[in-house]
């Protein structure tokens, strides 16, 4: 296969497309679980889903008995904090047990919310006017992303206390997140097409393309092609 890669720049025709930096996949894919937890002499019917290392379990859900809405982190097996009054639609959580949750509001224009869950409560790090897909922690716990759908198809990501970082725009598809992979000990946020799928694009925290799958590549313009060849021969010119 032929195309061009890289953080923009590239080759203008000619050159195999490598692998992703840094991917192979370990935090792809997680789905939630189905599961009930007892807190309290209460069931609650939940999704589950654990950090990397297997340590930790975000589990949110709502009481069998009485609808009331729960979010548990669990280290180990044990109980460490509970949240009512929130219903969240998504979640993640780190090594480090930070946690990430979203909520999407009934109504259509929002606002739909961010929050991080960590040793020090609930904290809400931003609002959206648009429906989110399921959130990206890194391992670590310091880089945090969420996807927006349409109309408005953008990835946000922040530090792990809330300040943001960047924002992407995507005019031709919806993205998903992948996860965050480390290449040469930078953090790249891999994105795909569909769920599921292969990695379309890689964002540094900063927003900036630092991988183009073949596909991506093709569908550029013509005119951005040929701009990213030009820079890329006078900065070796340079």
């Amino acid at each position: 296969m032929r195309a061009s890669w890289w953080s923009g720049s590239g080759i203008l025709f000619g050159r195999s497309v490598p692998d992703p930096p840094g991917y192979d996949g370990s935090t792809s894919h997680i789905e939630p679980k189905s599961k009930q937890v007892s807190f309290k002499s209460e069931e609650y019917q939940c999704h589950t889903v654990s950090s990397q290392d297997q340590r930790w379990t975000l589990a949110y859900g709502y009481a069998i008995t009485n609808d009331e809405p729960q979010i548990f982190r669990i280290n180990e097996g044990r109980v460490v904090d509970t949240f009512d009054g929130v219903s969240p639609t998504g979640g993640v959580i780190a090594n480090d047990g930070t946690a990430v949750v979203i909520s999407n509001s009934d109504s259509k224009s929002g606002p739909n919310r961010m929050a991080r869950i960590d040793n020090c409560g609930y904290h809400e790090i931003d609002s959206f006017n648009s429906n989110l897909r399921s959130p990206c922690i890194s391992v670590s716990g310091d880089y945090i992303s969420v996807a927006t759908l349409p109309p408005s198809r953008k990835v946000c990501q922040y530090t792990n206390n809330g300040k943001h970082l960047s924002t992407y725009s995507f005019d031709r598809i919806t993205p998903h997140l992948l996860g965050y992979y480390s290449s040469d000990d930078v953090p790249l946020l891999y994105i795909t097409k569909f769920e599921n799928g292969d990695p379309y694009l890689a964002l540094d925290t900063s927003g900036v393309v630092q991988w183009r799958s073949f596909e991506n590549y093709v569908m550029r313009s013509l005119t951005d092609r040929i701009g990213s060849w030009w820079n890329h021969k006078q900065n070796r010119n340079s």
